[in-house]
């Protein structure tokens, strides 16, 4: 899947995709993924283990007819967003090992690839993670907030910067040394804190805040998507319709 490792590729992006998100995948293939692959770029998506048997039959058929679905071995839960990250570690160390970047991101982004082939064009970051940088960011400790961290999983005040889970892009240098360290460190359930912070900080891995690259929702007018890099939220339809705004219509904007 991935040609002399990944030596002559700039962007690899890494979709973590729920199993049962048949339909996500679909609408990424047909919209920013699918342009992404007529530029050059690899587009690959990161699985576990559906809780419905039901879901692996249609995965493998999916596969079967896509080949761009890596699946791994544990319960595709919520719980275990860590590992399914450091699968793509593990895949991309093996098999993809000498690419240039790594655009990780989540099913429900919507992503301006034009603007990132440029960043990865133009830009020589070496042994970062580029993305939206929190700094200084305290623990959630009430238990009623999915995000929730007990004093007993971390018990000091602030996390070490880290960049915001739904979509970051690693420099290809970093992919080993954060899957090295990922496995012989304790696992913290909160997948961006632990390998874009907890990890990153331990094999001096810098963060840097990326200007654009947004985890939230944003405005995908087409006079306003020209300068995003991502943005967060987006289902199927949304981004289908999005993409045909974008792509067919002729517009003028203010520069």
């Amino acid at each position: 899947m991935c040609e002399e490792q990944g030596q002559k590729l700039s962007v690899l992006i890494a979709v973590t995709s729920s199993a049962t998100h048949m339909e996500s995948r679909a609408a990424i293939r047909e919209t920013w993924g699918g342009y992404a692959r007529e530029k050059g770029a690899k587009v690959v998506f990161f699985l576990g283990l559906p809780k419905n048997p039901k879901y692996r039959t249609r995965i493998w058929d999916e596969n079967t007819k896509f080949h761009d679905i890596i699946q791994a071995t544990f319960l595709d839960t919520y719980a275990n967003l860590t590992l399914k990250t450091i699968s793509v570690l593990k895949w991309v160390s093996e098999v993809c090992s000498l690419v240039k970047y790594v655009l990780k991101v989540d099913d429900d982004m919507f992503i301006n690839v034009e603007n990132f082939l440029n960043i990865t064009e133009v830009k020589n970051h070496s042994k970062a993670i580029l993305g939206e940088l929190a700094h200084e960011w305290h623990p959630v400790r009430s238990t009623k907030n999915k995000w929730f961290t007990s004093y007993n999983e971390y018990p000091f005040n602030i996390y070490p910067d880290f960049v915001f889970g739904p979509s970051y892009l690693l420099t290809g240098d970093t992919i080993k040394l954060l899957f090295n360290a990922s496995i012989k460190m304790k696992l913290f359930h909160l997948e961006d804190v632990y390998i874009t912070g907890f990890v990153a900080e331990k094999v001096n891995i810098q963060r840097l805040n990326l200007p654009a690259m947004f985890n939230t929702p944003r405005d995908l007018q087409p006079c306003n998507f020209r300068h995003l890099l991502s943005s967060h939220g987006h289902t199927p339809p949304d981004m289908r319709r999005h993409w045909m705004w974008l792509t067919r219509r002729n517009f003028k904007c203010e520069s």
